[in-house]
């Protein structure tokens, strides 16, 4: 080939695709992009018949756009289109209903939260019937007037694929980690640099927190300690903010470092009162969880950043997976040890935990003890990050009828740092 011809005029010359059947060049037209297929059409007559197949789009539309594939075409569109005819069209609907918002980023916002949602609502069934669908172009438009923000281009793509989450009361206590406010409940925060949109809430550790976008696409969580951003992110390699923070939660909610857990702690619920089920951003396995097994009994633990420099943590005490040495014990004293990398050290022993003594039972039978399960708070006055462990002092049987010497259970050395992404 010259210097000066071009791929398509080579392809178009190439006598070997003229012989091809219809069939065979639809299938290898099949790895092609819409982009590309669009400038394999330019070539020449028999590729831009190819190109128009109505099964290639409806893949595309499935790949990109998360249509399903067997749907009739009206049920595929974006919100107040016009009836189309093929699955081109439906492809190009999805187009100019992001129209400027980049393609690539709409789409890849869409799987997102569409993984996101799937996980989430394998940890708590039910969470996908409380997403919302989207608002149209004009009513989303009216939303961001009456807001009075200019909503990030980030935000807009999140609420042109959804409409945010149903957030009655029983819900917005279920989904501890997965609010999306409903797009005509966003609201303006005030976080110094701009006006910014918060679009998310939770509460960890007994702390409110608010999600916000600010103008310039960043991520900051608001709560009691003040403004913290939400995803750290150094190099060349960096996304878009919330892209990066949507994308984690999905990953952490399918590998299990994220997962369902009851939202109290012991000695919050009243006599009789059923605990609420919801995801909790303590992790459940991975880095960031530790466990110790000392005589059968084992200590979980899992801290969170919930401000500066304070972390909440969650501590699980449960009879050991091969089965409890005593048949019961209760918990009489805690000792923590607090380290902070710059030297900051310090020790505390009391009586008991929260107020609470714990009694740690064998179990009979097939059925399992109920974990008995807290959380509580620590903060290094003169470091950023450090470590925090300790021990649990158990006395066999019971403390007003003990059955033998008392004995201490080990309580894993957990770090206490800053995460790229904050929950």
């Amino acid at each position: 080939m010259s210097a000066s011809s071009s791929p398509h005029s080579a392809l178009e010359s190439c006598s070997v695709f003229d012989e091809l059947p219809t069939e065979l060049g639809v299938l290898i037209f099949s790895y092609l992009s819409a982009s590309e297929l669009a400038s394999m059409a330019a070539v020449s007559h028999r590729f831009r018949s190819w190109a128009k197949d109505d099964l290639l789009w409806r893949k595309l539309c499935a790949a990109d756009w998360g249509c399903q594939p067997h749907a009739h075409l009206d049920q595929v569109l974006p919100p107040e289109s016009e009836p189309v005819g093929c699955w081109k069209e439906v492809y190009h609907g999805w187009v100019m209903f992001f129209d400027g918002i980049p393609m690539e980023y709409a789409q890849e916002m869409g799987r997102v939260l569409r993984r996101l949602v799937a996980a989430a609502d394998a940890a708590v069934p039910g969470i996908a019937d409380t997403i919302l669908p989207p608002l149209s172009r004009d009513a989303s438009r009216a939303e961001w007037d009456v807001l009075g923000v200019s909503p990030p281009m980030s935000i807009r793509a999140l609420y042109s694929w959804l409409g945010g989450q149903n957030l009655g009361r029983d819900v917005k206590r279920a989904l501890e980690m997965c609010l999306l406010a409903a797009s005509d409940q966003l609201y303006p925060v005030d976080i110094g640099s701009g006006v910014g949109v918060g679009f998310a809430a939770s509460t960890v550790g007994g702390d409110m927190r608010l999600y916000a976008v600010d103008p310039e696409g960043m991520l900051v969580r608001v709560c009691s300690s003040g403004l913290m951003p939400m995803v750290s992110q150094v190099g060349d390699d960096r996304e878009d903010p919330l892209l990066c923070w949507l994308r984690t939660y999905a990953e952490r909610l399918e590998s299990g470092v994220f997962g369902a857990d009851e939202l109290f702690s012991a000695g919050e619920l009243g006599p009789g009162a059923s605990p609420l089920v919801a995801i909790s951003h303590f992790p459940q396995s991975g880095a960031g969880y530790y466990e110790a097994t000392t005589r059968g009994i084992t200590v979980g633990a899992a801290p969170a950043l919930v401000g500066d420099s304070e972390w909440a943590y969650r501590i699980t005490v449960f009879e050991a997976d091969g089965g409890a040495e005593l048949p019961k014990a209760q918990l009489t004293t805690r000792r923590w040890v607090i380290d902070g990398e710059d030297g900051e050290h310090d020790e505390v022993e009391g009586p008991g935990v929260i107020g609470l003594y714990p009694v740690v039972e064998a179990s009979v039978g097939p059925s399992r003890a109920k974990p008995f399960r807290y959380v509580s708070r620590t903060l290094l006055t003169e470091s950023e990050r450090g470590t925090m462990g300790g021990a649990f002092k158990f006395v066999p049987g019971t403390i007003d009828e003990p059955a033998g010497e008392p004995f201490w259970v080990h309580v894993p050395t957990f770090e206490l740092r800053v995460d790229d992404v904050l929950f």
